[in-house]
């Protein structure tokens, strides 16, 4: 009789002490990645390739009309860095992915220097400054998103090149 009270005060002790066994415990929100996930969208290898803007967001300039109907194609290759295909000049330089962080190598971008209209010359100098300044990266699917204080650049990978 002894045994059975002990079992009895220890099953409710451990009851009160872990709450209800049925309780929801899940948490609200979106779903959180799993460890693999996290290792899968943070790993470079899965960066390389074609893409296209189909989001420009300034940090402290107002971009939106400046990029209206414009996309933008931006290329990673996995052995020379980056190109970008800006509406007006072009742009490539050596790029590491390394820690989540976009770092232009070397002497920076290079840039073709085609005479460009006023709003297409402010586009490439957002550009430019955007991806010189160190931007995070973020993988999610098939949608990369760069971010830093100068502003957010969404893409989403080109088809049929």
């Amino acid at each position: 009789m002894l045994t059975m009270g002990i079992a009895v005060a220890a099953m409710s002790i451990l009851t009160a002490c872990g709450g209800d066994a049925n309780a929801d415990t899940s948490e609200k929100g979106p779903p959180k990645q799993s460890a693999a996930e996290q290792v899968e969208n943070s790993d470079p290898a899965k960066v390389w390739g074609k893409y296209k803007t189909t989001k420009i967001v300034g940090g402290d300039k107002d971009v939106k009309a400046l990029f209206a109907d414009t996309s933008v194609a931006v290329t990673f290759h996995e052995d020379t860095g980056v190109t970008i295909a800006a509406p007006c000049n072009g742009m490539s330089g050596p790029v590491t992915l390394d820690g989540g962080t976009l770092v232009v190598g070397g002497t920076g971008l290079t840039q073709t220097m085609i005479g460009c209209p006023d709003e297409r010359q402010d586009q490439d100098e957002f550009l430019s400054e955007f991806f010189r300044s160190e931007p995070k990266w973020e993988l999610a699917g098939t949608t990369l998103t760069l971010s830093s204080s100068v502003g957010t650049v969404t893409l989403e990978p080109r088809s049929g090149e």
